[in-house]
């Protein structure tokens, strides 16, 4: 399978036609899906689906390259162009902000580490605490964590792809290749991104990648919650799935084993609060503009 082809195809395809994400309703509302659970998101057995808008104005910029650790401040600052650079320090310090919450510690603490196949992890004493998976698309990311077993999630803006579209088609079950080849327009592009993202959050889940085979992983259905048979591998495991819209963007997450109970939430910037404490002892900012001694999120 040509992963790298694979790859680039998608983001050359993303970036020529990105569009910028605008969350609907009320960003202090509910989303869809939270009034019911809100009760529930404190809960071990469910999924947690944060939402984060990278393009937030109420972002903190020093607070996010301060909460960043030296590899990926480095990162950051090798991106080419500054919107990218930008919603990666956003997109990452969310994270760390996310996590600390959930496992009570300092953001700027936990130790992160990526797996070869590029899949981030905690490392060291916190490792199997818990497990989660990122992914982002334009100013859109997405941060989904469970308590026990694995989770993936991807998210994909829909744009029709042509050629490049039908060239990845290829690489699919030849059931899902028949099925698309029936579809032209607008509908085959929301069936191909919904196959797409499916496959991408069970493989993410697996922690294996596209190098898995896009053909081993076979959605049979496109419902809200599709029907998923992985062969060899993980194949003896049961994967649940469910796909997720958020304005042109669809999404999937995938859990390992049992039933997939979602709650969603929306990262809000604004209950970010700065903590001055012993700023004698605190650390040099990442960004060199000075930084903080710790930081609570009441998100």
């Amino acid at each position: 399978l040509p992963t790298k082809y694979v790859y680039f195809v998608l983001r050359a395809s993303h970036w020529a036609n990105m569009k910028t994400f605008t969350s609907e309703g009320d960003p202090a509302r509910p989303g869809p899906g939270e009034a019911g659970a809100a009760a529930n998101f404190g809960s071990d057995r469910a999924v947690k689906l944060w939402r984060v808008d990278l393009d937030c104005p109420h972002a903190p910029r020093d607070l996010c390259w301060d909460v960043l650790s030296a590899a990926e401040a480095k990162r950051a600052r090798a991106f080419h162009f500054s919107v990218h650079s930008r919603r990666f320090v956003t997109c990452r310090a969310a994270l760390r902000l996310i996590l600390g919450r959930e496992l009570k510690v300092d953001p700027e603490a936990l130790a992160l580490r990526i797996q070869p196949s590029g899949r981030p992890c905690l490392h060291g004493e916190l490792g199997g605490a818990l497990d989660f998976n990122v992914s982002h698309c334009g100013d859109l990311a997405l941060v989904a964590i469970v308590r026990s077993g694995r989770v993936g999630v991807d998210v994909e803006r829909v744009r029709e792809c042509g050629r490049d579209m039908d060239g990845i088609a290829r690489y699919f079950h030849k059931t899902e290749s028949l099925a698309l080849s029936r579809l032209a327009g607008r509908d085959k592009a929301k069936a191909f991104f919904r196959m797409w993202v499916c496959k991408e959050a069970v493989l993410k889940a697996m922690g294996d990648g596209l190098s898995f085979g896009l053909d081993r992983v076979r959605v049979s259905s496109l419902d809200e919650e599709p029907g998923v048979a992985v062969e060899g591998g993980a194949g003896g495991r049961a994967w649940r799935l469910r796909l997720l819209r958020f304005g042109d963007c669809v999404a999937a997450v995938a859990v390992q084993d049992g039933p997939l109970p979602l709650v969603e939430r929306r990262f809000d910037w604004r209950t970010v609060e700065k903590r001055a404490g012993d700023v004698s002892g605190s650390k040099a900012g990442r960004s060199g503009r000075g930084g903080f001694a710790s930081v609570r999120s009441n998100i």
